[in-house]
């Protein structure tokens, strides 16, 4: 790879990375969220979790559009996707935790809760690496536009100039 890492395709070269590895997983896990969030929507209607507080029940209807919309960001805006999902990850665990070991509702299992910590660890590890990985290619690539550093496919080609290759 080396010096022609630059030159290669954006996708390629962001697929063969450990960057682009933890993107697909982590595309992959917001997706299979937004989706259990999307048939409790489908199966109880308009907030389906009819056991907790009104403002808890709103969170997780909101997570629904939240998780995709995270899914398809992160092949965008890598470092805001990243972001977000560390906050999102964050407050769900949080409230999760809450609800769970606090407020006195009976949670039917603790498996989910589990599942979405180790995902919280994975979020936040693989945030801490993807960052410097980017760091990293900022200091190898110096011709790259890094404004938008990692995934952004649309603008990461730009020469000096400010023209696309290839114009």
């Amino acid at each position: 790879q080396g010096d022609y890492a630059c030159l290669m395709t954006p996708l390629l070269r962001t697929l063969r990375t450990p960057t682009g590895k933890f993107a697909v997983v982590f595309a992959c896990c917001f997706a299979i969220g937004g989706a259990n969030h999307a048939f409790d929507l489908l199966q109880g209607g308009v907030l389906p979790y009819h056991t907790v507080p009104l403002a808890i029940n709103a969170f997780w209807s909101v997570l629904c559009p939240v998780d995709l919309a995270l899914a398809a960001l992160i092949w965008f805006r890598y470092r805001t996707a990243i972001n977000l999902g560390v906050l999102v990850m964050v407050l769900d665990v949080g409230l999760n935790s809450w609800v769970g070991y606090f407020s006195g509702i009976r949670v039917s299992s603790f498996e989910p809760l589990q599942v979405q910590s180790v995902f919280l660890g994975f979020v936040l590890a693989g945030a801490l690496l993807s960052f410097r990985e980017v760091a990293d290619e900022q200091r190898l690539c110096p011709l790259r536009d890094h404004a938008t550093a990692g995934m952004n496919f649309r603008s990461g080609w730009r020469r000096k100039s400010g023209h696309e290759p290839g114009e």
